[in-house]
């Protein structure tokens, strides 16, 4: 897997071990990232590639080649670069990168980039074409419309497109054509405020959307967007944030606000309404936790 490490603008390959996933090994060196602040990366399993997104005062993208013996090397002169006029540390939500995706087939490399409606700038979504395992010298970048400030997304499996969340909207159905976005459909979701997560569970085929101030989670159909069900969680959680799915179940992360403790919440989907099963407060975790993953 790999880690970005904002505080000293580089990225790391780590090994986990089959048989004990707490233990955790270096391969290599942390390489630069070619720019600041690091906050999303993504693997390519098909070219063995890993890709990285800076957000801070040199914005942008930027890929590396894995070797599972020496870990990173640049695969790139240089970087693509986002003229976000941002600083490092990043100041945000706003005028961010967002999150660093390949497409299914692994032939793009797909960025979500937020936007400041305050100040009239619209945030983008970024193409960069993968060839043979090597990164296209340019991006194409589109400004989807109804959408402001492009956050987390899923791939709709089987499609040329993504559901994507915007806290101006909720959510939106996102296609891409030729490197550019064009919105299919757009969530009406009542009351939402900050929806910024999002996943596709394989058992029911929909997206589930998380809302940072909401204690719910939000199925919608993933190509029209219409809203299948908003389960209201039985737990004191002040929000939920990242959220994975595995079987008929969903793993959603409530961050913990220094009052309550970070959670994760486990939700069976395979009924509706949807039903809480767990509460899981880990421990060793500080006053609050950012994001989470699950290895298979």
């Amino acid at each position: 897997m790999t880690v970005v490490n904002p505080g000293s603008n580089t990225l790391t390959l780590m090994a986990i071990d089959s048989t004990d996933p707490c233990k955790l090994s270096l391969i290599g060196q942390p390489v630069d990232t070619m720019g600041e602040f690091p906050v999303t990366a993504a693997i390519s399993p098909r070219d063995n590639i890993a890709c990285v997104g800076n957000g801070g005062a040199r914005a942008g993208i930027a890929c590396f080649s894995i070797d599972r013996k020496r870990g990173l090397k640049p695969i790139m002169t240089k970087p693509i670069d986002f003229p976000l006029n941002q600083t490092t540390p990043a100041v945000g939500p706003f005028n961010t990168v967002s999150h660093v995706f390949f497409s299914e087939n692994g032939s793009k490399l797909i960025t979500t980039v937020k936007g400041d409606p305050a100040v009239n700038n619209v945030g983008f979504l970024s193409v960069l074409p993968i060839y043979r395992g090597r990164p296209g010298p340019y991006d194409t970048r589109s400004c989807p419309a109804g959408t402001a400030i492009l956050f987390g997304s899923a791939i709709i499996p089987g499609t040329n497109k993504i559901l994507a969340t915007d806290v101006t909207i909720g959510a939106a159905t996102i296609a891409i054509n030729g490197g550019i976005g064009t919105t299919v459909a757009i969530a009406d979701i009542a009351n939402q405020d900050r929806t910024c997560w999002v996943v596709i569970s394989p058992y029911t085929k929909t997206g589930f959307l998380t809302d940072l101030t909401r204690n719910s989670i939000v199925e919608v159909e993933p190509l029209t967007e219409e809203v299948k069900q908003i389960t209201y969680l039985p737990n004191d959680a002040p929000g939920m944030i990242d959220l994975t799915a595995a079987g008929k179940l969903l793993y959603v992360l409530s961050p913990g606000n220094g009052t309550t403790k970070p959670a994760v919440v486990v939700v069976d989907v395979s009924e509706r309404p949807a039903k809480q099963v767990q509460l899981f407060e880990p421990e060793g975790v500080a006053k609050s936790a950012q994001g989470m993953a699950m290895i298979l």
